[in-house]
């Protein structure tokens, strides 16, 4: 461009001529090898708000309000993968983050910056036309598409964070059969069937036979070769799904949502499920813990204060009972100051001491 058609455009539009911006929404635009000092003044700007002095007379449930709205909104703008880990702050932030399996609701930060990561990538795919998915498009994946993209030589920290978007995006979806002639039987995702979506059937046609191969001219399905070839699994899900007729063409659906459109929630969900799967706790299929979800959920609705709700500290052991500040070494001895029991745990505490026995008499529960 030259100087000329610059100055024109100045002259229309009121604006100065800007080399670089040197932060957007609070982030650098450039991105180096050093991200402890691309993210230091984020967390400056964090800790100014948590360690004020307003929040030194909070109460703890104050305080879980303050982090859930200063600390969280904070910190979802970041575009990579950030842990942090002091101390006994994974009790709280750590595990569980749903009230419901027994947490205080903290939103998982991680999980949450890949779900909107996996948001920008979908709205990419789905307009290619775009000019940022046009030069994406050029730089780094010419040849292939968003699903085969690789990393490549020199990648930017803006593509490295956008695949690791594209990998939870790629997890949840799945194609919708239209006419079936986009869709290989064995090679693509499109049975109803979480999390592989793939035929279970061994392979016995050509790898890029087509959908379309197990359809008649009407665009209908073959059930009998279906019922002749298939195993029983994959048969009851090729036929349970709906086929859009020979006229309509075959897409990519996101999975978990009925209307088959992305959303950051339905992201977020998935990512927390991989998440306690690789760490042996996912709530798909765990009766176990669904069996608590009603315990949970009777506690966070009890009409009382959340400062006096000391049964969700009891169950997770949180009281400062004579035990656990022995185990500190806060107290030369674990025993019980009212009674002189020998070991006083939380349970003993509240329920099995003689004096604490005496109080529950009084009460409408009379044990």
């Amino acid at each position: 461009m030259s100087e000329d058609q610059k100055g024109e455009i100045i002259r229309m539009l009121g604006v100065p001529i800007v080399m670089f911006h040197e932060r957007y929404l609070g982030l650098p635009t450039i991105a180096g090898k050093n991200k402890k000092e691309m993210f230091k003044k984020i967390n400056e700007r964090l800790e100014s708000h948590l360690q004020g002095w307003q929040s030194k007379l909070l109460s703890k449930a104050g305080k879980t309000v303050l982090i859930k709205a200063v600390g969280q909104q904070s910190g979802q703008v970041l575009v990579g993968k950030r842990r942090k880990q002091e101390g006994n702050t994974l009790v709280y932030l750590g595990g569980p983050r749903n009230k419901k399996a027994g947490a205080l609701g903290f939103r998982d930060l991680e999980c949450f910056n890949q779900a909107l990561l996996a948001k920008t990538v979908w709205r990419l795919a789905l307009h290619p036309e775009s000019l940022v998915s046009q030069l994406l498009t050029a730089k780094y994946f010419p040849q292939s598409n968003w699903a085969g993209a690789m990393v490549g030589e020199k990648p930017s920290f803006i593509w490295r964070s956008l695949l690791w978007g594209r990998d939870l995006s790629c997890t949840g979806v799945r194609w919708r059969i239209g006419s079936g002639n986009r869709v290989r039987i064995w090679e693509d995702k499109w049975l109803p069937m979480p999390w592989s979506f793939k035929i279970a059937t061994p392979r016995f046609l050509l790898a890029n036979t087509m959908v379309n191969y197990l359809m008649d001219q009407a665009g209908e399905r073959n059930v009998r070769y279906v019922e002749d070839n298939f195993l029983l699994v994959d048969v009851e899900k090729i036929l349970s799904i709906p086929l859009g007729g020979g006229n309509s063409e075959d897409a990519a659906i996101w999975h978990i949502c009925p209307n088959g459109h992305y959303t950051v929630k339905s992201g977020y969900w998935l990512g927390r499920e991989i998440k306690q799967l690789d760490m042996g706790t996912s709530s798909v299929g765990a009766g176990s813990a669904s069996n608590f979800k009603n315990y949970w959920s009777l506690i966070w609705s009890m009409n009382i204060p959340n400062k006096v709700k000391l049964l969700w500290k009891a169950c997770h052991s949180f009281l400062p009972c004579a035990e656990r500040l022995f185990k500190s070494k806060i107290v030369s001895h674990p025993g019980c100051g009212r009674c002189g029991g020998p070991r006083e745990t939380v349970l003993y505490s509240l329920w099995e001491c003689p004096s604490v026995k005496k109080v529950w008499k009084l009460t409408w529960l009379s044990v």
